[in-house]
């Protein structure tokens, strides 16, 4: 099947379809989501390459869609012309979605969010750089929209009856605190993960959720094994199995800051060790023979008691094994049943030549990357995580 992928550029509509080469990658663990777009020259009058001579600019936003379905709200960050005597000519625009300056540049430190809700809080973070953030109330939203299966504004309208209104207890950013860091902190404090989504009218949606594990697959990926090479009942392309401990602690010890005259000393510490790291299920078959020690020490800032600082050392724990096993693909195609991939999207995997033994299990999207030309086949490459390899620990309990 071959998918109509297009960009628009939001000022003039004007519509990018003559394209010779194409990259989109989106992340829940990676915010920012670049993208590449190459054009071929044509010399037709009132043709795409003529009109970018006029219409094309630096900060222009760009709406990037497969087979209709919104896949990435962006802007123009990089113009580059090209001329080759074998290729001809060609013209790349490159660029983010709309969280990129979010990524790179500060919050205002004036800004004062302390019992604000979550929602409100983040919409005066982004605020003055133009972003128009809206927090989804359920992880389904910006994945409706992915997959094509919504399209209108009422697809990111919450499914679920959990709201974030709590108060948050967070004053103001530092000096130096990107945005994001300063979003992403609210965020995990709460308990929830921080990524974002297209919007069909506002351009960016900030997904404050936790990872889809209990919903359907929406994709099944195979591989099966013939004289020790795949058969042909296989869509997967190329696969990569990557366990990978060597950023992961063995423990986390979390100190306390309690004020003195407390029951507790004034630095009290927490030790947590790290379960996953002797478990062969978590590491997809693989056993443990010695591990050198990996500690890792952290002030738990809010934490006044051994409970709390807990809970700092088990955070620390699950984000270091959120990526400790992945298992990346590539298959041919954006989609499966009429559906394009999204993260956050469930799948069922049954690989009979993975190593060292096969895989039969669900996991979850965590990264896409789209890929075009008109010489080679449309692919992707996925990122998948085990069921339930995200554990986002809230700060109180």
């Amino acid at each position: 099947m071959q998918h109509d992928v297009t960009v628009i550029l939001g000022t003039s509509g004007l519509r990018l379809d003559t394209w010779a080469e194409y990259q989109v990658r989106l992340s829940m663990l990676r915010p920012g989501s670049p993208w590449t777009f190459t054009l071929y020259r044509s010399d037709t009058a009132e043709s795409t390459w003529q009109r970018l001579r006029r219409d094309l600019r630096f900060g222009e936003k760009v709406f990037v869609s497969i087979d209709g379905a919104g896949l990435l709200n962006g802007y123009i960050g990089q113009i580059k012309h090209v001329t080759h005597p074998n290729t001809g000519e060609t013209l790349t625009i490159a660029g983010q979605d709309l969280a990129g300056p979010a990524l790179r540049w500060h919050a205002d430190p004036r800004v004062k969010l302390k019992g604000l809700t979550i929602s409100d809080a983040l919409a005066r973070l982004f605020q003055p750089l133009g972003i128009t953030a809206i927090v989804g109330d359920h992880a389904d939203a910006a994945r409706l929209v992915q997959l094509g299966t919504a399209r209108g504004p009422r697809a990111l309208r919450s499914t679920s009856a959990t709201r974030r209104t709590r108060p948050i207890d967070f004053s103001h950013p530092r000096p130096g605190e990107t945005v994001w860091q300063v979003a992403e902190a609210i965020a995990r404090r709460a308990g929830y993960m921080l990524w974002t989504g297209p919007h069909p009218d506002n351009g960016l949606t900030v997904v404050l959720d936790s990872p889809a594990y209990d919903s359907a697959p929406q994709f099944e990926f195979f591989r099966s094994e013939r004289e020790g090479t795949a058969g042909s009942r296989t869509n997967i392309l190329d696969a990569e199995h990557d366990v990978n401990l060597t950023a992961v602690p063995t423990e986390v010890t979390a100190f306390t800051g309690s004020a003195r005259g407390a029951v507790l000393p004034a630095r009290s510490g927490t030790t947590v060790l790290n379960g996953a790291l002797g478990n062969s299920t978590v590491l997809g078959g693989w056993q443990v023979a010695d591990l050198l020690e990996q500690p890792l020490y952290v002030k738990a800032e809010r934490a006044r008691d051994p409970a709390g600082a807990t809970r700092t050392a088990e955070r620390f724990i699950a984000e270091a094994n959120a990526d400790l096993r992945t298992l990346r693909i590539t298959v041919k195609g954006h989609g499966q049943h009429g559906k394009v991939y999204a993260v956050n999207t469930m799948t069922s995997v049954r690989d009979e030549l993975a190593f060292p033994e096969p895989i039969n299990e669900r996991m979850l999207i965590l990264d896409a990357t789209f890929t075009g030309s008109p010489g080679a086949a449309q692919t992707t490459q996925l990122t998948l995580g085990p069921q339930g390899a995200i554990v986002v620990t809230p700060e109180a309990s």
